[in-house]
């Protein structure tokens, strides 16, 4: 197991998810370090392999049923958009206010 001086921090990332944060470090050892900035400073020596693809993937066509299912759906005439979530208060809502009764049972009970 290397020691505190032996790692370095790779990469951090930082998630929020319903209200909790998750936070994923990655680090690396000295060694690793060292050898993966070796690596950077060799020209890749590895053959790029370009895949192949077949003559009859290339000449192929889609059959009528894929083609239908590639369309995208109509949109209903009775769709509604989503609305506004700010509307303006009614005037009955902004002078309401509550009667003594309601006032009385908000009061909490004294033991």
């Amino acid at each position: 197991m290397p020691g505190f001086k032996e790692i370095g921090l790779a990469g951090l990332g930082i998630a929020v998810t319903g209200g909790v944060v998750y936070a994923v470090w990655n680090y690396w050892s000295s060694r690793q370090r060292e050898s993966s900035q070796r690596d950077e400073d060799k020209p890749d020596e590895r053959p790029r392999v370009a895949s192949e693809v077949s003559s009859a993937a290339c000449n192929s066509t889609a059959n009528p049923r894929t083609q239908e299912l590639a369309k995208h759906k109509i949109v209903s005439k009775r769709y509604l958009p989503a609305r506004d979530s700010a509307w303006p208060v009614s005037p009955g809502a902004r002078s309401a206010a509550a009667s003594p009764r309601t006032q009385e049972l908000c009061k909490p009970i004294s033991r």
